[in-house]
């Protein structure tokens, strides 16, 4: 966590990253606006420091909500509450949403060159994406943090992003983002971009994924509680519950969650047939029924009217395809009081090891397990041998009967 800061100090700061911006007018009058509202509010309690219970404590007892909780009137308050506690936890304020927004400027060559490089390699849609993402959160710190010279840069000031992550972040994101970065920066290095090659020095994030590592999983009560906060009568939540469902049941991972497409349904026979976006290998599994209905109730009563091809679309305007689901699965736990820092991986790939869990207590093959469960080598699959059956018995899932009472 960065130094402590001042409540004046934190939020002329922010403000002044949100004026670099190219944010409207209005929307950056109604910003300061909230920012006047909580530094008064701040005086009042004699709050002279920064830190994140206060923006909290300011969302309940001035707005009535909590963090995580979705108001549509209290939108911009949670977003000046989010960019101020960012910047207390890593030092940056991160724009909404990656697409749309641009690399800085003075970085905007060379990451396109690097792109282009990983073009060349025929590397995949996805991890194209991926790559992009992850470079444009990291030239924004660099750039925020003054950062301007790549050739002066240091493993100390890649190390210092990092730490800060790790701060917000599970260690397997940040794992993610630093493998990716170390080979940028080796791209750097053997283009002479810059003259040491710092990518041997970044700090190593040792994961919990290795073979011997014994999945996390959500237990019965913590799913129930997270299906039990989403409201199902407004669209969001017809949207949300379908596709924590299909998690749950059936395992599936984000990418192909993303990807599914009415065509993939097949109704009459009550399965889903898709191929997998990770492995490019086709892929059958059984509909089960509360998913079904969950699918057709945000198909006619929730699902705003577009040409996007995939079913889970965004809420608002432009209706393309929805891409963010961690974030989602983040807001409904703490709803259902389920704490991130308990649970390594607080993403939707928990709910594959809880299903593989499942299934292993129930004496299920290891090799269903795997074709469940889309996986093309047995080995990752005997991950789940290593789970001791007092682990098992606390990670059970509810299966619904098939048919419709």
């Amino acid at each position: 966590m960065i130094k402590n800061m001042r409540v004046s100090e934190i939020v002329s700061t922010v403000k002044d990253i949100i004026n670099m911006r190219p944010y409207s007018r209005n929307y950056i009058r109604d910003l300061n606006y909230i920012f006047r509202h909580f530094m008064s509010y701040c005086d009042n309690r004699s709050f002279e420091y920064y830190i994140a219970e206060i923006g909290e404590q300011f969302l309940s007892e001035v707005y009535g909500i909590r963090l995580g909780e979705k108001s549509n009137k209290c939108t911009q308050v949670q977003r000046v509450i989010n960019m101020l506690t960012e910047y207390q936890r890593l030092g940056v304020v991160v724009p909404h949403k990656t697409k749309g927004r641009e690399y800085p400027s003075r970085f905007v060559a060379i990451i396109n060159t690097y792109i282009d490089k990983l073009k060349r390699e025929f590397k995949r849609e996805q991890t194209l994406l991926r790559a992009k993402t992850i470079l444009l959160k990291f030239t924004e710190y660099l750039d925020q943090n003054r950062l301007y010279d790549l050739s002066s840069l240091t493993a100390d000031d890649v190390n210092l992003y990092y730490s800060r992550c790790l701060n917000n972040y599970s260690k397997k994101y940040v794992h993610d983002n630093v493998n990716l970065v170390k080979r940028f920066l080796h791209y750097l290095y053997e283009t002479n971009v810059i003259a040491d090659d710092i990518s041997v020095k970044l700090l190593e994030i040792h994961c919990k994924n290795a073979p011997k590592h014994i999945p996390d999983v959500f237990t019965d009560e913590e799913i129930e509680k997270i299906l039990a906060v989403v409201d199902t009568a407004n669209p969001v939540g017809k949207r949300d519950y379908a596709i924590l469902l299909i998690a749950i049941r059936l395992g599936l991972r984000q990418s192909d969650i993303k990807n599914l497409k009415p065509s993939n349904i097949d109704w009459y026979n009550k399965k889903i047939n898709i191929v997998q976006v990770k492995t490019n290998q086709p892929l059958t599994l059984p509909l089960p029924n509360d998913v079904g209905w969950a699918i057709i109730d945000y198909l006619k009563n929730g699902r705003p009217k577009c040409d996007t091809l995939e079913i889970f679309v965004r809420s608002i305007a432009p209706y393309t395809r929805l891409e963010y689901f961690d974030s989602m699965l983040s807001k409904y736990m703490r709803l259902a009081g389920i704490s991130l820092m308990n649970k390594y991986h607080h993403g939707f790939h928990t709910f594959r090891h809880s299903l593989a869990t499942k299934m292993l207590k129930n004496d299920i093959p290891l090799s269903v397990i795997q074709e469940t469960l889309g996986q093309r080598s047995i080995n990752t699959t005997k991950v789940y041998t290593g789970i001791n059956h007092s682990q098992l018995s606390e990670c059970s899932l509810e299966v619904p009967p098939y048919e419709k009472n």
